[in-house]
């Protein structure tokens, strides 16, 4: 069927959503956009969202709820509502995040020291915040915080760091760097899935397309033999001419807009 701009938008990189019946989705790729990041053409979309390629009917279950809520509600009851003011105004109603924080802190320091020396350096650059400073950074806002409702907010970006949320229900993706996201994706994955994550990770920080090349040839490669994506290599693109313009072809290897136009005339 077809779809206007933003339901596409959330079917392609909203990651799993409910009522979707079985199908194609069309991605659009050009191969004039030529940095390590678009070597894919668009067909490893799905690798960014936990429960999109490659993952047990429970796991994406267990997700489902993170984008199709605006905030989790297993996480709602186990830390409390933003959407209540009076949410984290005082310390003691930080205690259920703050436990959460400490323990998935932890374990996604354990982690990242399992994974290859190449990929460490990847996961954490240096120079970057670790996970304790960015957390400690919430906490002291929520110190200084002179007001319950800067309180509150600061409860919230709290929330936000620990648990899943989406920007909107229906579509539009999650926080896939929250603590409880990362955990669960890194305890659950398949080690096809968490070679994808980490072989896109690597070809996206590749200082040139050269180097990253067969990264990414070995990705699409697996993701195509087991069927979550199909390599459709031409797309016909229609355009009106407007008064005083004739001759316009359009490159179909091409991303689109002004870029698309291989020839035109224009009196």
């Amino acid at each position: 069927m077809q779809l206007n701009s933003t339901e596409w938008g959330n079917l392609t990189y909203g990651g799993p959503q409910k009522g979707i019946q079985p199908g194609y989705n069309v991605a659009v790729g050009g191969t004039n956009d030529m940095d390590p990041a678009s070597l894919n053409l668009g067909g490893d979309q799905g690798v960014y969202w936990p429960g999109t390629y490659g993952y047990s009917i429970a796991f994406v279950q267990h997700v489902l709820p993170w984008y199709n809520t605006p905030y989790d509600p297993a996480s709602i009851q186990k830390y409390g509502d933003p959407n209540n003011p009076n949410m984290g105004v005082s310390w003691s109603q930080w205690a259920p995040l703050v436990k959460a924080a400490q323990a998935d802190i932890a374990y996604l320091n354990r982690w990242t020291a399992e994974q290859p020396a190449a990929w460490r350096k990847i996961m954490d650059p240096p120079g970057s915040p670790t996970l304790t400073e960015q957390w400690n950074q919430i906490v002291q806002q929520f110190k200084q915080a002179k007001t319950a409702a800067a309180k509150h907010a600061a409860w919230v970006e709290a929330w936000k760091f620990v648990a899943p949320y989406s920007e909107g229900s229906g579509g539009g993706g999650i926080n896939t760097g929250s603590l409880d996201v990362q955990v669960y994706w890194d305890e659950h994955e398949s080690n096809d899935v968490r070679n994808w994550r980490m072989w896109q990770a690597e070809y996206q920080n590749s200082p040139d397309m050269f180097s990253s090349a067969a990264t990414a040839a070995k990705l699409m490669t697996q993701l195509i033999q087991q069927g979550y994506t199909i390599p459709l290599y031409y797309a016909e693109t229609y355009y009106l001419e407007r008064t005083g313009i004739t001759g316009a072809q359009p490159n179909p290897w091409s991303w689109g807009g002004f870029y698309q136009m291989q020839y035109l005339s224009v009196r």
